[in-house]
């Protein structure tokens, strides 16, 4: 998964094990003679931009959700398409990924349920910002601007919802690009691996165990180094006991210490 697969233009189909065929984009949607399932109300309510909203509103959002399945390794939008639809991440894992046009990779995130992407095209009608990429097969649910925007007028709730989401993107980014001025690769390193600790990680007798979900190429270029200078730096970490490392398996046995080294 060095490099995005280039879709653009052409249909890939995707057989799952019963045989049916799963296609890239927005799915077949709910009509009033086909209610929301429960579980799709759930996965709704699960988002944390969606958990005070009023039931009635959850029901009305997914009648409107259409549902999609990706493979590992599928474009789900690239920078510059238009900005369509909101998705609602319900299982699997995606890669938020700027590209230069010399084929240079920055990481902007990534995303695991429940998380939403493609709000801010979604709000403003422009072009994607950022392509995305699935870490591993994935199931989303998907609001039509169209649709979310009728929706919002009779209920406001669901706007400020989004605009929470959207102020919490801006303040990632000005703490991001606030990291890359003022703290060297080391102290980005571990403060990346603090805050995927503390969001996700699991406790467990060794320490905090994280599942990175993304190559050690990728990680670096989320963290803004080359990938023998990351290596470089987690080992170090590894030789002071701070963590451990097994695969794409990040044990942290002294967070407080990983903390420290990060400036936090």
């Amino acid at each position: 998964m060095e490099k995005m697969v280039e879709q653009r233009g052409h249909t890939h189909d995707r057989l799952t094990d019963k045989g049916e065929v799963r296609l890239p984009g927005p799915a077949v949607r709910s009509t009033a003679d086909s209610p929301p399932s429960a579980a799709t109300v759930r996965a709704l309510a699960a988002v944390p931009a969606f958990a005070d909203l009023e039931p009635s509103t959850l029901v009305e959002l997914a009648a409107v959700c259409g549902h999609r399945c990706y493979p590992k390794g599928q474009v789900i939008f690239h920078r510059g398409d238009p900005g369509d639809y909101l998705y609602v991440l319900v299982e699997g894992r995606v890669m938020v990924a700027l590209f230069s046009a010399t084929g240079g990779r920055m990481v902007v995130d990534t995303c695991a349920p429940p998380a939403v992407f493609g709000e801010v095209a979604l709000l403003d009608g422009g072009v994607r910002t950022a392509s995305v990429e699935t870490l591993a097969p994935t199931r989303v649910l998907t609001v039509g601007r169209a649709d979310f925007l009728a929706l919002v007028r009779d209920h406001p709730a669901l706007l400020e919802s989004l605009l929470r989401v959207v102020g919490l993107l801006l303040r990632q980014t000005l703490e991001r690009n606030s990291d890359l001025m003022f703290l060297d690769l080391q102290g980005r390193v571990a403060k990346n691996l603090v805050q995927l600790a503390t969001s996700r990680g699991v406790v467990t007798p060794a320490g905090v165990t994280v599942e990175l979900g993304i190559t050690q190429a990728a990680f670096s270029d989320m963290v803004g180094g080359s990938r023998p200078m990351v290596n470089q730096i987690l080992r170090g970490l590894v030789n002071r006991g701070l963590l451990s490392l097994h695969g794409r398996t990040v044990t942290v046995h002294d967070l407080p210490g990983l903390r420290h080294r990060a400036g936090l």
